[in-house]
């Protein structure tokens, strides 16, 4: 797993690490500010793949949050960047909230109480503080991650069989 991102001023960056550090630095700033909050969260989807090296690049930031948390954590989001018009969720996600942000040019989603239906199953996806399974140091804040194991159940869930089956290789205790 990465353990620490130190992107020095004079750095010469490809394109693709250019847009990396920029997501990680607006990653670090948001894990400063939701500490600040005493929010609850963990990064969950392919930036939390990115982080135990199983995918080369993430695309955007998705944050799981408890669910009694969620007010004070649009409150962190909405000051750091834009929030986005709502727009529908595709109809087997029941999410109980779900805001989208853009953070310097970062794409943000924001869930808490994350519900997936499938074959007329309502599955609880809600972040459980025992769901965090560790973090990473970026830029000096700390990052709590989703658990894989999670991922991997909500991947299957969704659909999404080459995320499901990339993470269905991996041991339980990951």
């Amino acid at each position: 797993m990465k353990q620490m991102f130190d992107f020095r001023p004079g750095m010469c960056y490809t394109e693709k690490t250019a847009s990396q550090a920029r997501k990680l630095t607006v990653l670090a700033r948001i894990a400063g500010a939701l500490r600040q909050a005493e929010v609850t969260w963990a990064l969950g989807a392919s930036g939390l793949l990115y982080f135990h090296d199983l995918v080369p690049d993430f695309h955007d930031l998705d944050l799981m949050v408890l669910l009694p948390d969620a007010g004070r954590a649009q409150e962190v989001l909405a000051c750091l960047g834009t929030p986005l018009p709502p727009r529908e969720n595709a109809s087997i996600y029941r999410t109980a909230v779900f805001r989208e942000y853009t953070v310097d040019g970062v794409d943000v989603a924001l869930m808490a109480g994350m519900a997936i239906e499938r074959d007329g199953t309502l599955h609880d996806c809600s972040l459980r503080r025992e769901d965090i399974a560790g973090t990473v140091t970026v830029l000096g804040e700390a990052v709590p991650l989703h658990a894989l194991a999670c991922w991997r159940r909500y991947y299957a869930l969704m659909g999404r069989r080459e995320k499901a089956e990339l993470l269905s290789h991996l041991p339980e205790h990951h």
